[in-house]
């Protein structure tokens, strides 16, 4: 993390969060009524849905934060995966939704907007990347996924305003069907992006491994550790906000239980300096012959299985 203030930042940009988006969701519903621009209105009431879907967020967040449990020891941070797969599938139900109904109506003419409409999607503009750039530091900082999902949510957001604003700009130069189809590409990209974070989702839901190059930095730290032999596997999975790790080594059989208890020890220090988001880490150990070409049968049989799994 970059400054230590940083885990107190998720629970005030749940709150930030939600105060914007239903701020984001007046301002636009007001400015597309005074100005007769669909694709304005049509952002307000993506907003005002959004708004509920950070209720979620705010509840998921909190119980993601509880200590384990007897009965789930491994905490609750899986929670912000389903908040993520509803706030995706929210989306792309929604999309669905309002392109059905106005396709259906057809394509006709509507009444270009006024210039007012310019100030509202200005604003909201600016707003929704402020939202974007602060949750994305707050979300990558705590490796959280929900945060990281509102994030991408407040970018949709921007983009969606320039849609909008080149919509609203040829309805005034003539096109007068423009702001209409500006508010058909609204949805378009909301779908894509709702779609994009439910895949996510689904991933940390189905114990997708974590990135294979954090998987092999921890893997090369473990083998410039004086006393090991191999690294046996090496296996991460991520919890939501934290990760688990698994770790198997092959270690030399000359070592005392002392000195392997120093290696352990000073080997798990090391990873979680290198990986701040480890919150369960665990080492075993197989001891081997490292003079030997072939270590021992067992580390052997269990080293190229491994790794013809991972050439697979």
């Amino acid at each position: 993390m970059k400054y230590p203030h940083c885990p107190k930042c998720v629970n005030e940009a749940v709150w930030v969060d939600l105060y914007t988006t239903t701020f984001q969701a007046l301002l636009r519903i007001t400015f597309g009524f005074l100005s007769g621009s669909v694709a304005l209105g049509t952002q307000g009431i993506y907003s005002f849905a959004d708004a509920t879907m950070k209720v979620i967020n705010l509840v998921s967040v909190r119980i993601s934060k509880r200590t384990p449990t007897r009965n789930f020891p491994y905490g609750f941070g899986k929670i912000e995966f389903i908040s993520s797969l509803i706030i995706g599938a929210s989306l792309m139900v929604g999309a669905v939704l309002f392109l059905y109904d106005k396709i259906g109506a057809g394509f006709h003419n509507e009444a270009p907007p006024s210039a007012i409409a310019f100030i509202g999607i200005i604003i909201s503009a600016l707003i929704s990347e402020f939202s974007y750039r602060y949750l994305g530091c707050v979300g990558r900082e705590n490796n959280s996924s929900t945060i990281i999902a509102a994030a991408w949510d407040n970018r949709t957001d921007a983009i969606s305003s320039v849609v909008v604003f080149i919509g609203v700009l040829l309805s005034l130069s003539g096109w007068e069907e423009a702001d209409f189809v500006a508010a058909l590409l609204v949805a378009l990209l909301v779908f894509r992006i709702g779609g994009s974070i439910a895949l996510d989702a689904l991933r940390g839901l189905l114990d997708l491994s974590l990135p294979h190059h954090e998987i092999a930095a921890i893997s090369r730290l473990c083998r410039r550790q004086p006393g090991v032999v191999e690294v046996i596997y090496c296996r991460g999975r991520s919890l939501g906000a934290t990760h688990q790790i698994n770790i198997h080594l092959a270690i030399d059989e000359r070592l005392s239980a002392s000195e392997l208890n120093q290696l352990l020890a000073s080997l798990q220090d090391k990873i979680h300096d290198q990986q701040a988001h480890i919150a369960f880490l665990q080492i075993s150990t197989t001891a081997v012959n490292s003079d030997a070409a072939d270590y021992s049968e067992e580390a052997s049989e269990l080293v190229n299985a491994f790794r013809a799994a991972v050439d697979k």
